[in-house]
């Protein structure tokens, strides 16, 4: 997918004797290099076509031979003239690539002050590394040696070359593991250049660790019911999403680009701005960016904020876009249920209906890997919740109990809190079982694993299916 069209022309015929090509096919090499470093995609692959490397080699000539797709098309952040300089490096015709390697190199040299796409979940030591190999393309391809620069001395060092090197360090202690001191080495670019995307976004992605250690230690001490210690930690997660915030909040008005805006709604969201988030995370899905997380996110937002309807409206979304999307099912069971109880307490009907859609978002969360404990408990209430309002002759209210007694001690042999499950228990005399389980229960020495509802955009991966969690569903 690198090779010019003249050197891929004489392969093809079998003409492989006689050197083919000559500088100008290098530079072809390295545009296509420098293409991809600007928009993470080939020059000559559009969207929904297949990757060059599937492609023949009369195929991949009739591709070059169309021309390359605009580059600001893909990345506005990038200058005219390097654009045009790299287009025209593109050129199928070699005459016509009136860009040499010197203009490349001008080009290249621009990279920091043209503000790169940043590919999502990919630490900026890629992009060094990318760099550095465009580099040494350059060095292999200089056929005729330049002159000497002027030499200077040892103890002048390029701002430029200076900045790579010390974002190229805050990229590899991020990627080691600690936040906090990538966190001073941004600062330092920062302080040079206020704006600058990688910088910004590197820091954003350090602060987001940070809080996200933080909540993880807030979870651990509420669960053991030690409220100082839980109230430090979240007061130190909210400064760390506070300070995310206010570098996506910049990303996103100097770009435009919805990554950094669903990175925003995100740490809004960790923020307990709900009514923000929400319009953010919908604003996005609407616009077409990774639509399942962007609902499922917007109706996690919607059922903390006990919009309910809203909720199950956005999350039934999130499940058309990826029906595997183990989340977004939990979340859309959880909604339909509170929603079910309130309706039958206000004598409302279409509560049964909501207690069955909530029913089967909760088997296909446990059959795509969403096996917690509160997965179990709520199947549980779910079960109880029908049995008690079982209408004579649809559905044998013993059975949907005997349901109920499984999952609730499933969720207790995994570690539920057990006033949580007694307080389902007491509500029919068959659970009395369960309710002895419960007094006997002790909280286990230490969280289970938090279930992950509302997703990082930078940051995910869910999905899969979970055998034995789904046989569970089908035995109760």
């Amino acid at each position: 997918p690198y090779m010019a069209p003249e050197r891929l022309a004489a392969l093809a015929s079998g003409a492989t004797d006689a050197p083919v090509g000559d500088e100008r096919s290098d530079v072809f090499s390295l545009a296509v290099t420098l293409y991809e470093m600007f928009c993470g995609r080939h020059p000559f692959t559009a969207d929904g076509e297949r990757p060059v490397e599937e492609l023949t080699f009369g195929e991949l000539l009739e591709r070059f031979a169309r021309g390359p797709l605009p580059l600001r098309q893909r990345n506005r952040r990038v200058s005219r003239s390097v654009a045009q300089t790299i287009e025209r490096a593109l050129c199928e015709r070699p005459a016509e690539r009136a860009a040499g390697l010197d203009d490349l190199t001008a080009a290249l040299r621009t990279m920091s002050d043209a503000k790169p796409r940043i590919p999502r979940g990919l630490a900026f030591a890629g992009c060094v590394a990318s760099l550095a190999a465009a580099a040494g393309m350059l060095a292999a391809a200089a056929f005729v040696p330049s002159p000497s620069p002027p030499s200077r001395p040892a103890s002048a060092v390029d701002p430029a070359d200076e900045q790579l090197r010390t974002l190229a360090a805050a990229a590899a202690l991020f990627e080691a593991g600690d936040p906090a001191a990538a966190i001073k080495a941004y600062d330092e670019v920062l302080e040079q250049a206020p704006l600058h995307a990688e910088a910004l976004y590197g820091r954003a992605r350090a602060h987001l660790e940070l809080g996200e250690r933080h909540s993880e230690l807030f979870e651990e001490h509420r669960h053991f019911r030690r409220h100082r210690e839980a109230q430090a930690e979240w007061q130190a997660a909210q400064q760390r999403f506070e300070r995310t915030d206010a570098d996506f909040t910049t990303l996103a008005a100097e770009t435009g680009d919805l990554h950094f805006v669903v990175a925003r709604a995100y740490c809004l969201a960790r923020l307990i701005r709900w009514d923000d988030a929400c319009e953010l995370f919908e604003q996005a899905a609407r616009a077409g960016y990774r639509p399942d997380i962007a609902w499922n996110n917007a109706g996690y937002c919607h059922l903390n904020a006990r919009r309910l309807p809203d909720a199950i409206r956005c999350l039934e979304e999130a499940v058309r876009e990826n029906q595997d999307l183990a989340c977004a099912n939990f979340s859309l069971g959880q909604a339909c249920f509170r929603l079910a109880k309130s309706q039958r307490q206000s004598h409302a009907n279409g509560h049964r209906q909501l207690l069955r859609r909530a029913r089967v978002a909760l088997a296909q969360a446990a059959n795509c890997g969403f096996a917690t404990v509160d997965l179990w408990r709520l199947a549980g209430e779910v079960q109880v919740e029908l049995a008690l309002t079982a209408p004579p002759g649809e559905e044998d209210p013993q059975e949907l109990l005997d349901g109920a007694i499984g999952f609730l001690e499933r969720a207790l042999d995994e570690g539920a809190d057990p006033a949580l499950v007694a307080q389902v228990a007491e509500r029919h005399d068959r659970l009395d079982a369960v309710r002895e389980l419960a007094s006997e229960a002790r909280l286990p020495p230490k969280p289970g694993p938090c279930p992950t509802l509302l997703i990082n955009p930078l940051a995910d991966g869910h999905g899969g299916r979970n055998e034995a969690a789904a046989s569970t569903f089908v035995a109760n």
